[in-house]
Formats: structure tokens, sequence, C-alpha cells
């Protein structure tokens, strides 16, 4: 069975993004340009890190969850995150790739 991975990403600007993949630092490393295939969106954006990240029962899962927390506003996106790996919304947890801090927002235009 495939293992699927909801993240968040937040690179110095405090820009946010969220996606889900089988291989989330491979999918970082096609964000920040490294590998080839990252999203359109983020180019000259980055470079990102993984702020959070969560393992996911399966890609149903991991979809659900995804929209979920980009229905949030843009303040609500960490402590969102943070919630879901303290257990609120799921069980299944995998350890955050960066230190958990305050998330730093930068300002909206």
């Amino acid at each position: 069975m495939t293992v699927w991975h909801l993240y968040l990403l937040q690179n110095q600007a405090g820009m946010l993004y969220a996606g889900i993949s089988t291989a989330p630092e491979r999918r970082l490393r096609q964000h920040n340009g490294d590998i080839k295939g990252g999203a359109k969106a983020l180019r000259g954006k980055g470079p990102f890190q993984i702020r959070y990240q969560f393992q996911c029962t399966d890609k149903s899962h991991a979809l659900s969850l995804e929209y979920q927390l980009k229905q949030q506003p843009r303040q609500q996106k960490c402590p969102w995150f943070e919630a879901l790996l303290q257990g609120a919304m799921a069980q299944t947890v995998t350890t955050p790739q960066a230190p958990i801090a305050d998330c730093v927002l930068a300002p909206t235009e």
C-alpha cells in the first residue's frame, strides 16, 4: 500500500504552500527547482522548507485533508496543521521535517 503525505511548505518570506505526495522530500526538491517537476506557481519564490508533514491512510484521505487545509484562512493554516498533528483530527502522525515554531506569515498584499 502506498503511503501518502499532506505537507505544508513555507519560504523565508512566510509564503505557505500545501500539497500531497508519496515522497514529500522529493517534492520539496522539485518545488525548490533542484529537480524537474515543481509547481509553476512556486518558481522563483523559494527556497521552501517543509513546515509540517502528516502521514495519511491513503490518497483519498490526503486529498480530503488537503482540501480542508486549503479552505482555512491564511492565518489559520498553521494552527489547523498543529491540531492535526496533535491528533485532534486524525490518528496517524509523522514528525515534522522542520522544527515547529510560530508560523511566520508575510503581510498580505
